[in-house]
C-alpha cells in the first residue's frame, strides 16, 4: 500500500521561488536551498535546479548518498549556483558519498574566500555541461577545488577564471602527506585525474598544485596565466602521470630570481616529485624564467613518450626542458624539438609537420 503523502526522494527540485518549510521537493513545490533537497534525499538521488540560486550557506554533504546536482528547465538551459557574497567558507564540501556535476554551473561570482568552492573528501566527479567558475580563493589551498583525503575525476565540463591570487591551485588544490601548518592531521593525500573537458584562462601562482596524485589522461589545459610570483601551469610534488591531453598556449610569469615551468615536478616539505610522461602534448607556451617542463630539487621525471613542442622561454636554460639541482631527468622515448632556447634534451632539429 502506498501512502499518497510520501514523495518521491529519489528525484528532488530546488528553486529560487521554492520554500524549505512549505515545499515538499518536488517540481510544483520545490525546496529553496540545496541543503534542504540533500538532506531530504534517499542513498540515491537527483536534485534538480530549476532556476539561479543564490548559496548562503556552506552544503556540507557527509552522508552515503550518490547525488547527481543538475538544472531542470523546460528548454534545456543550463542554471547556476551562485556563491553569496557572506559565504567565505566552502560552497559544498563533500564529506563522504558521490557527488556527481553535470550541466549546471557553481559560479563563485568573484567574491574572496578564505576556501575553495568546492572541497572533496570523498568522490566528484565533473561531467558535460558543467562550468566552475569565478572561484575567488585568497588563502592557499585552491580555488576552484580543494582535494583533501579524496578524488575528484574530471570526464567533461569546464573549470575556467579562476583565481587563487599568489597561491597555490587557482583551479584545483590537491592536499598531499606533507608537514606544513597547523591543522596537519587535516592533510589527506588527495587524487585528481582529468579524463576530458578544459581547464582554461584561470590565474593563479600555481593553476593546478599537487602534493598527492595525478593523472592527466586527456582533457585541455589552455590559455592560464600563471603570475605574481607565478611558478607553473601544473605543479606535481607527489606522483604524477601523463598519457595524454593537451598542455597548450598558457603564459608563465616567474619572478627574476626564481625558476618555474608549464609543467613543474620538484620537491615539497618531505615530499619528493615523481611524473612519468608517456603521452600528451605540451605545446606552444610561453615562459619567463623556466622551461616548459622543469624537474628540480631531488625529483625524478621519466619522458616515455608525447611531444614537448615550440614553448618560448627567455632565459639561456632551454625553453623545452630544465633540469637543476639533484634532480633526475630519463628520456626513453617522445619528441622535444622547436623550443626556444634550445639546449641538449632536445631530440630532434626540426619538428615534424
Amino acid at each position: 500500500m502506498t501512502r499518497a503523502n510520501i514523495k518521491d526522494r529519489h528525484n528532488l527540485y530546488v528553486a529560487s521561488f521554492g520554500s524549505d518549510t512549505k515545499g515538499n521537493g518536488t517540481k510544483e513545490k520545490p525546496y529553496e536551498t540545496i541543503e534542504k533537497a540533500y538532506d531530504s534525499a534517499w542513498q540515491n538521488s537527483t536534485i534538480y535546479v530549476m532556476d539561479n540560486i543564490t548559496q548562503k550557506s556552506k552544503v556540507t554533504m557527509d552522508d552515503n548518498k550518490d547525488i547527481l546536482l543538475t538544472s531542470y528547465s523546460e528548454d534545456n538551459s543550463v542554471n547556476s549556483i551562485i556563491r553569496d557574497s557572506s559565504l567565505i567558507t566552502n560552497l559544498i564540501d563533500v564529506q563522504n558519498g558521490i557527488l556527481t556535476l553535470e550541466n549546471i554551473t557553481i559560479n563563485g561570482n568573484d567574491i574572496p574566500s578564505q576556501n575553495s568552492m568546492i572541497n572533496v573528501a570523498s568522490e566528484v566527479y565533473i561531467e558535460k555541461g558543467t562550468t566552475v567558475t569565478k572561484a575567488n580563493n585568497i588563502n592557499d589551498w585552491g580555488g576552484g577545488f580543494s582535494v583533501n583525503g579524496g578524488t575528484l575525476t574530471m570526464n567533461d565540463g569546464k573549470i575556467s577564471e579562476c583565481n587563487s591570487n599568489d597561491k597555490g591551485g587557482a583551479a584545483i588544490f590537491i592536499f598531499g602527506d606533507h608537514q606544513e601548518g597547523d591543522n596537519v592531521e587535516n592533510n589527506k593525500e588527495g587524487t585528481f585525474i582529468l579524463n576530458g573537458g578544459s581547464i582554461i584562462k584561470n590565474v593563479g601562482r600555481h593553476i593546478i598544485w599537487s602534493a598527492g596524485n595525478i593523472q592527466i589522461n586527456g582533457g585541455i589545459i589552455s590559455e592560464n596565466q600563471a603570475k605574481v610570483k607565478g611558478k607553473s601551469i601544473v605543479y606535481i610534488c607527489g606522483n604524477g602521470i601523463i598519457t595524454n591531453g593537451e598542455i597548450k598556449n598558457n603564459i608563465v610569469n616567474v619572478e627574476n630570481t626564481e625558476i618555474g615551468g608549464v609543467v613543474m615536478c620538484t620537491s615539497y616539505i618531505n615530499i619528493k616529485g615523481n611524473l612519468t610522461i608517456k603521452g600528451g602534448n605540451i605545446n606552444d607556451n610561453q615562459i619567463t624564467n623556466g622551461s616548459a617542463l622543469i624537474v628540480a630539487n631531488y625529483s625524478n621525471i621519466i619522458f616515455d613518450g608525447g611531444n614537448i613542442m615550440n614553448n618560448v622561454s627567455n632565459n639561456n636554460n632551454g625553453g623545452g626542458v630544465a633540469t637543476w639541482y639533484k634532480s633526475i631527468y630519463t628520456y626513453k622515448s617522445g619528441i622535444v624539438c622547436g623550443n626556444i632556447p634550445a639546449n641538449q634534451y632536445e631530440t630532434s632539429s626540426t619538428c615534424p609537420s
